[in-house]
């Protein structure tokens, strides 16, 4: 099974059994208590709202993309089964189509509305353009041409990828427009699952600059006691916090802690050790970026502060 999102395929997914995945996705939906959770504040908030068409459309906006993430929400239970590609394809399809949809909203229809101000117009804008550009990330490249005669490991990793994207940008999409009315706003009071990112990911730094201090020290002392503490080190992280990095980095990680077990008494183990070193600086780098880690005092460059 493969899927091109920007042709005729993607509709043929969805329309073999378009009744069926509506009423499955509403009534699971339904059922969800952080649907209710979100769209009661960000409701409040747009009633108090004045004119009525500005109210109208950020009621409709907010609804879109609550919508597009509990359809994410279901693509997360996806991938966690077996035949993730055949279940998340045909969900995707649908959020492909209904943040398009919502993008062109926000580029015409809300750019008319009467009360819109030149803040929330400047946040519109670049709603617009970042909902477009993560929508092409997704879709063009992370999703194009899967099928299942892809290893199983790469799949996946592609799906997850696809996910977080589309999650962290629908999330700080609705935390900026929120924002435009309620400044003081946390976005972890709206997610959830944004708290618990964010305490995953300074987590995930302070163990990956302990693995680099590790490294640096075993590095510069070559014994060989230094280095089967690190291979510890390093195995305890793959059993613990690894979970919480990116699928598609745990098969990299994992041959890195083989090179260190088969160097660590060799001439080799020097450059084994940089090496490993300079991959986990990187590593801590990409963790420091992550959209969880974006709220305003969160000082990411010193996790050990927060």
């Amino acid at each position: 099974m493969s899927i091109n999102f920007l042709g005729p395929s993607a509709r043929g997914t969805l329309a073999e059994r378009p009744a069926a995945f509506d009423s499955d996705y509403e009534s699971r939906a339904a059922e969800c208590p952080t649907a209710a959770a979100l769209l009661e504040p960000l409701g409040a908030l747009a009633e108090r709202l004045q004119p009525h068409a500005l109210a109208a459309a950020m009621r409709h906006i907010f609804a879109e993309l609550n919508r597009l993430l509990e359809y994410l929400r279901l693509i997360e239970l996806g991938l966690r089964k077996d035949e993730a590609l055949r279940i998340t394809l045909p969900v995707f399809a649908r959020v492909h189509r209904r943040a398009h949809a919502l993008v062109k909203y926000l580029a015409t229809c809300v750019a008319r509305t009467e009360g819109v101000c030149d803040l929330l117009r400047d946040t519109l804008d670049g709603a617009v353009y970042a909902l477009d550009h993560e929508l092409r990330r997704a879709f063009n490249v992370e999703l194009k041409g899967l099928s299942g005669s892809q290893p199983r490991a790469l799949t996946r990793a592609r799906l997850e990828h696809a996910h977080g994207l589309l999650r962290n940008c629908f999330q700080q999409t609705t935390i900026a427009l929120a924002q435009v009315f309620n400044p003081a706003l946390d976005g972890a009071c709206l997610f959830d699952d944004l708290r618990v990112r964010r305490e995953q990911s300074m987590m995930l730094c302070r163990e990956l600059e302990g693995l680099i201090d590790k490294v640096r020290i075993a590095e510069h002392e070559r014994r060989t006691e230094a280095v089967a503490a690190l291979v510890d080190s390093l195995e305890e992280f793959r059993d613990g916090e690894m979970c919480h990095l990116m699928y598609r980095d745990w098969g990299e990680y994992e041959d890195f802690v083989g090179r260190v077990k088969a160097a660590c008494r060799t001439a080799q183990v020097g450059p084994v050790l940089h090496t490993l070193a300079c991959y986990l600086e990187t590593l801590l780098g990409q963790v420091r970026m992550r959209s969880a880690l974006a709220a305003p005092g969160l000082d990411v460059a010193h996790p050990e502060t927060l």
